[in-house]
């Protein structure tokens, strides 16, 4: 799989509120200006991860802020390492092509 880590040295996330950051029009009690959008951007990124077989998720850094990672399997001629078949993943039809009406591919796919 592949991996990615984000952080920053900003005030971190209640520890309450690490995973309801990821819901939809919710942003961490922290923001102080509420002026950080709608709270849709993480809800979106973890609906994309999904769609692809992967997930995203925070934590606080013990020297403070908070750190995102993401994590995706990675495809080689269709299947995953230790995971499904690439094109067992969501959005993919039995004949290994993109559904038209979707917008986006599992992990392997391109997109449409």
């Amino acid at each position: 799989s592949v991996r990615v880590s984000i952080g920053d040295r900003g005030p971190g996330i209640p520890e309450g509120e690490l995973e309801a950051v990821f819901d939809r029009f919710v942003q961490s009690s922290k923001t102080k200006t509420g002026a950080g959008g709608t709270g849709l951007g993480l809800a979106i990124c973890s609906e994309i991860l999904a769609g692809h077989a992967g997930r995203i998720w925070a934590e606080n850094r013990p020297e403070g802020g908070a750190v995102f990672r993401l994590e995706i399997p990675r495809c080689i001629n269709g299947q995953t390492s230790g995971q499904p078949s690439c094109a067992d993943a969501p959005g993919r039809s039995e004949n290994n092509e993109s559904k038209p009406d979707r917008g986006v591919t599992s992990a392997c796919g391109a997109r449409t």
